[in-house]
């Protein structure tokens, strides 16, 4: 519950069984505190199998949160069949913050495919770049929706253009490591105005 998951990348994280139990999944991560920050989560799956059930929206090949925060991360081209695949919180006291979780999908195109607020309280989803509708009751601030150009997100190259709406709108007061702290590139995180 207070591990902390810093500066991973998380690829191609397949889930191929069918699906029956009331269990709640998190493909990449399942988390119920602690803190995910400075991490890429891109094209996890999970395939499930004929006999999947509608109920099984807090199943999802990203980000399972039921406490905790995840903090300056990309999440993208995660996809489920009726799940959300992104990030589905299930518990109280998640905040996300300073993250791009845009173009996950769903196969059967339920939404929202990007964040789902299955349950929870205290939930805090500010300056972050989310594409899809977001479901359920959260609070937070400066979050859009914008296409959040990547370089080339084809050839899984996830940095920012120039041009992205992204830029300069993170909240440095959101973050809870260091001003010195690198990102996947090895650039200082904290660049600019934000």
């Amino acid at each position: 519950a207070n591990a902390l998951i810093e500066r991973c990348v998380i690829t191609n994280v397949v889930i191929n069984s069918p699906y029956y139990s009331l269990y709640k999944i998190g493909g990449a991560i399942q988390m119920t505190g602690g803190t995910v920050r400075n991490c890429l989560i891109a094209d996890c799956h999970f395939n499930g199998g004929a006999h999947v059930v509608p109920a099984a929206r807090d199943r999802t090949p990203g980000i399972l949160a039921g406490g905790g925060r995840i903090e300056n991360c990309t999440i993208t081209r995660n996809t489920a069949p009726l799940m959300t695949s992104g990030i589905v919180v299930y518990g109280d006291g998640v905040a996300v913050a300073n993250s791009v979780i845009y173009g996950n999908t769903t196969t059967q195109g339920n939404s929202p495919s990007d964040v789902y607020m299955f349950s929870g309280n205290d939930v805090k989803l500010s300056h972050c770049c989310v594409g899809s509708d977001i479901g359920g009751t959260f609070s937070g601030e400066g979050n859009i929706s914008a296409d959040p150009l990547f370089v080339d997100s084809a050839n899984g190259n996830f940095m920012l253009q120039k041009n992205s709406p992204c830029r300069n709108t993170a909240d440095s007061s959101f973050y809870t490591g260091n001003s010195n702290d690198r990102d996947l590139a090895r650039k200082l995180r904290f660049q600019g105005e934000g």
